[in-house]
């Protein structure tokens, strides 16, 4: 079940909507794209085809199900530390899009 919360920035007149996502394994779509998403699951899957530029937070809601980070075949994902799973609960981490099926995971990354 997916529910949408849009919280506006107190004085930046910007708004940012928040998914909460509990399907698994989760499947980004380009409309995720500028949203942060609460993934109470234990995989997301990076499709082939999602645009340039393309940009998700992503937060691990699950106490002790770390989120994993599934490159479809042809996807490349980059992480410093060459980890594809969130740290822990309330884990923060971005995911951007910057060459055709080529993404950056950073953040609160773990093993």
């Amino acid at each position: 079940m997916n529910d949408l919360v849009e919280n506006k920035c107190s004085g930046s007149g910007s708004s940012l909507e928040i998914v909460n996502i509990a399907e698994t394994p989760y499947t980004l779509k380009a409309s995720d794209s500028g949203k942060k998403l609460n993934i109470n699951a234990d995989q997301v899957i990076i499709p082939l085809g999602l645009p340039i530029g393309f940009n998700v937070i992503i937060v691990q809601v699950h106490a002790s199900q770390q989120i994993l980070f599934s490159p479809a075949v042809g996807v490349t994902m980059n992480e410093a530390d060459g980890n594809s799973k969130t740290a822990k609960q309330w884990a923060n981490v971005s995911l951007v899009c910057d060459a055709l099926n080529v993404y950056n995971l950073s953040g609160y990354t773990g093993t």
